[in-house]
């Protein structure tokens, strides 16, 4: 385990000249993580395109069962796996629009709660900043637990009868679908 470490991003054509700055330094327990970084940046994108294609297949049949919970997804589905929950769970999961963003697309989130009224409430937004990718699908991730695994898991009904849960799983819209759509290089 190291304890004074840093991890450095540098460019291929820089390497041999940082390399001997750090020795002539007199730094020499260097360790290369990642020798390729576009190579790992290129598989992720064909990982992604590969899970987004499947994506598109399974909420063609409307299924929660097919809606792929460790992939990214679009907004527009996004938004069809939230309209499929509220219409399949109508007593526990209600969206809501808050309003439209500058690109015209609603900006929506879900109400999760049980019948009890006068409850505090939790509210989580996502996806605040467009290429965090993993928060969008975090929420989704919680939204899933909350919603399924009411009446069937003690715990998450404790949290559902004592919360109403406000959930926005993408306060960015715009960017987020300008992040999945426009290539980024490093």
């Amino acid at each position: 385990m190291y304890r004074n470490h840093a991890d450095v991003l540098v460019a291929p054509e820089f390497l041999d000249p940082f390399l001997a700055l750090l020795r002539m330094r007199g730094i020499n327990d260097i360790h290369i993580v990642v020798n390729d970084i576009q190579k790992e940046i290129d598989r992720e994108r064909r990982d992604l395109a590969y899970a987004m294609k499947r994506s598109r297949r399974s909420m063609r049949d409307n299924s929660l069962a097919n809606f792929n919970l460790i992939a990214y997804h679009r907004y527009d589905k996004i938004v069809k796996y939230l309209e499929m929950l509220s219409r399949l769970y109508p007593d526990l999961a209600e969206i809501f629009n808050i309003t439209k963003t500058y690109e015209d697309r609603n900006l929506i989130g879900i109400k999760i709660g049980s019948q009890v009224s006068y409850k505090p409430a939790v509210f989580i937004d996502a996806g605040v900043h467009a290429r965090e990718w993993i928060a969008p699908a975090t929420a989704l991730y919680i939204i899933n637990k909350l919603v399924t695994e009411y009446a069937k898991n003690p715990d998450i009904t404790d949290m559902v009868d004592k919360f109403d849960w406000y959930i926005v799983p993408v306060a960015n819209p715009d960017g987020y679908e300008y992040s999945m759509t426009t290539v980024h290089e490093l």
